[in-house]
């Protein structure tokens, strides 16, 4: 059962694929929507839609991890399915979930299916991506992200024709299907002076020698301790050395805690996730395990367990990666999730309910928030991250003092009528749903 936000995506892409087949070409398009909306859910009801109509289907992940989580999410609807995908069983099927790799050193001696789809189809311009790409250029595709777009600049528009925007992360917090969060960070910003970049991120080497410091790590444990102990927690590292030091901390101090990544033993992993979501560990710490598209409540074996509380302990030029990080504490709960920013990403990139536009230009690139006077600043009371232009901490009631140099003058304007026709507030929240959009209001 679809929600409604799922069915009107998924009607906007529809729509556009069929367009694009009337101008006579071959359909594609891009389904960009939140993490956390259920892009994985939408894509199961299109590969039913398309199976009862006779059609065939690929779902393309690109990491191992997320074939067996696709593979849980279709058999939950009761899609029959296959895979092409390292050891897993190949069956005769309509439906197959692909491991990219795998796929592409299979895909000359496999027929085209009708429709394909691109898990994180960001990644599509890889070699790899691109060579199936190429070889199956007959099928209709469609990609799914949250963040369509490259570090190196390069637009999707090469791949895909047309972009269908999903609902914001601000609707579905106002609906409830995405938690609401509390965010911390620290005091001042970290600037990136002296980091260099490599493949468009900052070069892990340098920002571990950054961030991997006794002081930085514990103030990590400091700030947890009063403001998420108790709360299921997920740390983002910077490298595995850094990510063990952070669970050594925090063991150190008590609490439980542990470090897990992909060259960890599917054993031990699986049972300190599952360990994780009955509570009997506090922390977990990892790198690049808790990457794009990756379910740790259901890997962990309780679909009900969520991630209560997210550290941000590796600084990052990606936008795509700073959402996708706080985005994984956003699924709905009982209170407001905790983000614990040590980083100083969301002074870089912002907060996932802040407005963007996405392009699949070449060149096309989301604006950094900046290094100098930034849309954020941390109360130097609780740390919590507040709104430049709010003068009241809204966690802690600190009111921040008038900026030094300025003062407040008082002028007599008189109040003008503004002209008839302009929408009341009331109009506007019954137009847009009951959630205001910044950019409609503007316009």
């Amino acid at each position: 059962q679809l929600r409604p936000y799922q069915e009107q995506a998924i009607d906007g892409l529809r729509s556009s694929l069929a367009e694009q087949r009337r101008q006579g070409r071959k359909p594609s398009a891009i389904l960009t929507s939140p993490t956390g909306s259920g892009k994985t859910a939408m894509a199961a009801f299109m590969a039913s839609r398309n199976v009862a109509r006779g059609g065939t289907l690929a779902f393309i992940c690109h990491r191992r991890e997320l074939v067996e989580q696709t593979s849980m999410t279709f058999e939950s609807v009761g899609l029959h399915h296959g895979f092409i995908a390292g050891d897993y069983p190949r069956r005769a099927s309509r439906v197959q979930i692909c491991s990219v790799g795998t796929l592409a050193r299979r895909v000359h001696r496999i027929q085209s299916p009708r429709v394909v789809i691109w898990d994180e189809c960001h990644h599509v311009g890889a070699r790899t991506w691109a060579s199936i790409r190429e070889a199956w250029s007959d099928a209709w595709h469609i990609g799914l992200t949250a963040t369509p777009l490259r570090l190196d600049g390069k637009g999707l528009g090469s791949w895909f024709f047309d972009l269908v925007h999903g609902p914001s992360v601000a609707e579905l917090m106002a609906s409830g299907h995405l938690s609401t969060y509390d965010a911390y960070g620290p005091p001042g910003n970290v600037h990136a002076e002296g980091l260099h970049k490599r493949a468009g991120d900052f070069v892990r080497s340098e920002v571990e020698d950054a961030l991997d410091r006794g002081a930085i790590i514990g103030g990590i444990v400091d700030r947890w301790l009063e403001h998420a102990q108790g709360r299921r927690t997920v740390v983002f590292g910077v490298t595995r050395k850094h990510s063990r030091h952070i669970a050594e901390q925090f063991v150190e101090r008590g609490v439980r805690a542990v470090h897990i990544d992909g060259e960890t033993p599917s054993a031990e992993r699986r049972d300190a996730l599952r360990a994780w979501a009955r509570r009997d560990i506090d922390v977990v710490c990892n790198v690049e395990l808790f990457g794009e598209g990756y379910d740790l409540a259901a890997n962990s074996g309780d679909p009900d367990a969520v991630i209560e509380a997210a550290i941000l302990a590796r600084r990052t030029a990606s936008l795509g990666l700073h959402l996708q990080q706080i985005g994984r504490a956003l699924r709905p709960q009982d209170r407001p999730a905790i983000v614990l920013d040590h980083a100083g990403n969301i002074a870089q990139h912002g907060l996932p309910e802040d407005e963007r536009e996405w392009s699949l230009a070449d060149g096309y690139r989301a604006p950094d928030q900046g290094e100098g006077e930034t849309s954020y600043r941390s109360c130097p009371e609780c740390f919590g991250i507040v709104a430049r232009y709010k003068p009241r901490c809204h966690l802690c009631g600190y009111v921040f003092p008038p900026p030094l140099g300025r003062k407040v003058v008082e002028v007599e304007a008189p109040l003008e009528r503004i002209a008839s026709g302009v929408e009341t507030a009331e109009q506007l929240r019954l137009r847009f749903g009951g959630v205001y959009s910044l950019r409609e209001m503007r316009q």
